[in-house]
């Protein structure tokens, strides 16, 4: 799953737990715009959700656990 949509962390955080329960185990969710300053939404909402990922460019990958 992309993610690009409103950028806003209460938003952001709400499409995660929209979405993460129709992705399969290992499946990603990535989010677009890590960590740019014209969207602080997109990274205050992964620290909220405490998610461990790995950064590519300016997006950052969520892998869905096993058996999650």
């Amino acid at each position: 799953m992309f993610s690009d949509g409103s950028h806003e962390q209460a938003e952001t955080v709400a499409e995660f737990h929209a979405w993460a329960p129709a992705v399969r185990p290992r499946g990603l969710i990535v989010f677009h715009d890590w960590e740019n300053t014209r969207y602080p939404g997109v990274t205050e909402a992964i620290r909220e959700l405490g998610l461990d990922g790995r950064v590519v460019r300016d997006m950052f990958v969520w892998r869905k656990p096993d058996g999650a």
